[in-house]
């Protein structure tokens, strides 16, 4: 293999994941499954190609840091979810702060208006 590809290979799969990066900043999930193919042809060229420990070093850096930021994300997707379900199973009121500091419980108040008659 030449210089040339071996440049290549490297730099292809540090763009793929620039390119994950920012999918996922973006919250562009779509994007993210748009970019499988790319990045599985890439590791391929990578894995057929002699890499230098340098740019491997860095493709490493690149990839730990995409996966700290799925992880990050996936925990707080999963965490907006569990706080929806108790806020759906608990019809009876919820917990805040009262004007101590102090928790106190809030009861639902049916939000109908009552007719005199």
């Amino acid at each position: 293999m030449s210089f040339f590809n071996r440049f290549r290979a490297a730099k292809v799969m540090e763009s793929v994941y620039d390119r994950e990066y920012a999918a996922i900043l973006e919250q562009d999930y779509d994007a993210l499954l748009r970019l499988t193919p790319r990045k599985e042809q890439a590791l391929t060229a990578l894995a057929q190609e002699d890499v230098t420990p340098d740019e491997l070093g860095n493709l490493k850096k690149l990839a730990i840091r995409n996966q700290r930021l799925l992880e990050a994300t996936s925990k707080g997707i999963k965490s907006v979810t569990d706080r929806l379900t108790a806020l759906k199973e608990n019809k009876t009121g919820f917990q805040t702060y009262g004007p101590r500091g102090k928790v106190a419980q809030m009861e639902r108040k049916p939000l109908t208006i009552k007719r005199n008659s």
